[in-house]
């Protein structure tokens, strides 16, 4: 994947046009179109700090210098619990049976490989709900005590935009079908 492919993806992840792009990191939407498109490869230091500030990545990942999507958004989140509730690297990775330099890694973004039973254990003890600790925005939610949901709002999360509609879909078709369909009055959950 070239820088611009790069730049064009993650921006289109997050939902963000050109021009929003561009405002964000003082230049024109041309630019942008410029680098997505690798008519402009030699993209000048400063834009390339400022596109991975904005989206919470590392320069490194959209250089294609390393292929780890690195989440400085959840990387914050972890090590700012944490600190906020004066916990320890070590007694963290203790609570929640990993190496430390495992958690230091989380705390530095890269969370791509933790999977949904560890980070339930991470957010039990930092404290802080599953969801919010995936960088997930959501308001007004009673959350279910069945685990399923929360992972289906993870594996909604870790979708793009096409796979996000692809999967509504899905469920809208699923829930045209009488046996998938629960009864009235079974205990429906708010969102």
């Amino acid at each position: 994947m070239t820088i611009g492919e790069r730049i064009k993806a993650i921006r289109e992840e997050n939902g963000m046009t050109q021009t929003e792009l561009a405002d964000a990191i003082g230049t024109t939407k041309q630019n942008i179109y410029k680098y997505e498109n690798n008519i402009v490869t030699n993209i000048p230091s400063d834009r390339i700090e400022a596109i991975a500030r904005i989206f919470k990545i590392t320069p490194a990942y959209l250089m294609g210098w390393t292929d780890d999507v690195v989440r400085k958004d959840i990387g914050s989140i972890i090590a700012n619990r944490r600190k906020l509730l004066e916990i320890s690297i070590e007694q963290l990775a203790e609570e929640v049976g990993e190496d430390v330099e495992i958690v230091k890694s989380w705390e530095d973004g890269y969370v791509s490989n933790m999977y949904w039973g560890k980070i339930l254990k991470l957010a039990k003890t930092l404290q802080i709900n599953p969801v919010r600790l995936l960088g997930v925005k959501v308001t007004h939610m009673i959350q279910p005590d069945d685990p399923r949901f929360m992972n289906l709002l993870t594996l909604y999360h870790s979708l793009n935009d096409m796979g996000k509609e692809k999967a509504i879909e899905r469920l809208e078709e699923l829930s045209e079908i009488e046996r998938y369909r629960k009864n009235e009055g079974d205990g429906d959950v708010v969102i």
